[in-house]
């Protein structure tokens, strides 16, 4: 795993220390660097240790060219082995930070993660190679000077992979930042249609309510039209009842004027007889006029009937209409309720 810590590179000898003025460079010191300060970019090397302190230089034995040059070597070898510290510092914390995140993601980024793994264990088979061949660099310096100029070849090499490497770290960043991406989309998606779904159902709801509702008041419409239709039986019987009066009576006037008629034949002897019938008359006359009266009420009831029955009627249709509309709009919401189920 990426969490162990790397093994220890090569330290320069202490000879070298002592004129340097370095400390040896452990994973656990260096850990701890990185803990505590911030990564900062790779700084210019810096001059002489011994004229930044002050110190006075001594006196030096005289040196071969071939060994002050293997000497310049090593000197640029340990600077660029610090720049390389420092370089797998910041790709440890940057992994450190992918990991991070990684383990934040859910089971979209198991793929990535496991990629990025195995992707960083080749990393840190090559930086623990790269060690090696650096302690074998600085070993080799010591011993023979010509090789100097295959040393810095193979350095170079080493810087370049180590920046291959840093853009296969930011690759690895990147797609793991549009995994993350791609996982808050599908947050969002779901809490929409979780959303969509709630709304669904309280509209179902609501359209059941409607359609209960609409049940009950056309229950009552029913129960008021079978009402206003016994009522207009009662007065269809009561018109029945009228018209058979008035047809007694106009038989009964028709007689009355058969009488009348003869009556007049036989004025002369019952003079006082008819005086007594047209008084009859007159108010047979009264009582049709009454019952005539009457009859035209009945009828302008029963027009008025008949306009409420016609306006109940198209009540009703609306109704019906509204049930057949509302029944549509559940059958809808069901079928999209069964769609999104």
């Amino acid at each position: 795993m990426l969490s162990q810590p790397l093994a220890p590179l090569g330290s320069p000898t202490p000879r070298l220390q002592e004129r340097l003025h370095l400390s040896p460079v452990t994973p656990h010191s260096r850990h701890v660097r990185n803990r505590s300060h911030p990564v900062s970019p790779a700084p210019s090397p810096p001059p002489p240790l011994e004229l930044q302190k002050g110190e006075r230089t001594s006196p030096r034995p005289y040196l071969s060219p071939q060994l002050r040059e293997a000497e310049h070597s090593i000197d640029y070898l340990c600077h660029k082995f610090e720049a390389l510290s420092r370089q797998l510092s910041r790709e440890e914390q940057a992994r450190e930070a992918a990991e991070k995140r990684g383990r934040q993601l859910a089971a979209e980024s198991l793929e990535a993660q496991k990629y990025k793994e195995e992707s960083t264990d080749a990393l840190i088979s090559e930086l623990t190679s790269r060690q090696a061949a650096i302690a074998s660099l600085r070993e080799k310096a010591g011993l023979a000077a010509q090789h100097a100029a295959q040393q810095a070849y193979s350095l170079r090499e080493e810087q370049a992979a180590g920046a291959a490497a840093e853009q296969r770290c930011a690759s690895l960043h990147e797609e793991c930042r549009q995994i993350s991406e791609r996982y808050d989309q599908a947050v969002q998606r779901l809490a929409l249609e979780d959303r969509e779904i709630a709304r669904a159902r309280f509209e179902a709801q609501s359209s059941n309510r409607r359609l209960r509702q609409t049940e009950a008041d056309m229950q009552v419409v029913r129960e008021d039209l079978r009402i206003e239709a016994q009522r207009q039986l009662l007065a269809q019987q009561e018109l029945h009842r009228l018209e058979q009066l008035v047809e007694a009576t106009m038989q009964e006037f028709w007689m009355v004027e058969q009488e009348v008629e003869r009556q007049q034949q036989v004025l002369g002897q019952r003079h006082q007889g008819i005086k007594e019938e047209e008084a009859e008359l007159l108010a047979l006359k009264d009582s049709v006029r009454e019952v005539q009266a009457e009859m035209l009420r009945f009828t302008r009831q029963l027009a008025h009937v008949d306009d409420e029955c016609g306006q109940l009627e198209c009540q009703l249709n609306d109704v019906r209409q509204a049930l057949l509309a509302a029944g549509e709009e559940v059958t809808a919401r069901r079928s999209d309720l069964k769609a999104l189920w």
